[in-house]
This record gives C-alpha cells, structure tokens and sequence, in this order.
C-alpha cells in the first residue's frame, strides 16, 4: 500500500486489525509530519486511531486502547525526523530510520510504568529528564 492508499484506509477506518500495527503508526505519522504541523499531525493520528479503535472494538483499558503520551512521543520523534530529511515517501523514511521500527524504542524516554499509566494514557507526560522530543 502507498502512501496515500495508507492514509486514505486510514482516514475512512478501514485498516484491518491485522494491518494495523507499529510500522503503520509509524508510516502515518511520517505522511502527516510531511505535510502538516506538529499540532495538525497529533490530532489527525488522534482521531485515526481512536476510530480505528472503535471499528476493531479495542477496549479502552489502562492498558489497552489510545495512549496520548505514546501517540504524542512517537508523532513527535518521527515529525522531528521528517523535518530534518527529505524522504520521498513513508518506506524511505524507514528504510533510513530503522531504529524506529522498535517498538520499545520509547524505553529511551520513559519508563514502561510511567507509559502504562492512568495519567500517560490520557494526557501527554513529558520524557524522563525533560528531555525535548522535538
């Protein structure tokens, strides 16, 4: 699927489940942070991935369901990076940024127990050590 095929089944909630997975988070925050503001990009990852949710019947848990930090971490590393390169499209970008396609990449700037928090899930928690993302 290319980059617009991504973001169009992803804006009309029709991502399967099993498509559904951290390199599709991370290839959807690279076309927003290409074309959009760090603002305008969280809020339509926001919005996508709530709908998703609904549409796969995710339960919203503690532990399950939409998390504001982690989606706000990582449309923040990844738009940080989009904007200091000029990759052609989502598969380029990761091609170059490899070290992203971890999913525990984020144990960088926090603790698993912080990000699996009450307070992670639903508002954004700055990084361990104030450490700026972008």
């Amino acid at each position: 699927m290319n980059d617009l095929e991504l973001l169009i089944n992803f804006e009309s909630s029709k991502i399967s489940k099993t498509d559904w997975n951290h390199k599709y988070h991370l290839r959807l925050a690279f076309v927003y942070s290409k074309f959009e503001n760090l603002e305008t990009t969280i809020a339509k990852m926001r919005k996508g991935i709530k709908a998703l949710n609904k549409v796969h019947d995710v339960p919203e848990t503690q532990y399950r369901g939409y998390n504001e930090t982690k989606t706000q971490a990582w449309a923040r590393i990844v738009f940080k990076r989009v904007k200091n390169n000029s990759y052609e499209n989502s598969m380029d970008f990761l091609a170059s940024e490899k070290d992203l396609l971890d999913s525990q990449y984020l144990s960088r700037y926090y603790d698993q127990s912080l990000l699996s928090s009450k307070d992670a899930k639903y508002a954004f928690i700055k990084p361990k050590n104030n450490v700026e993302l972008i």
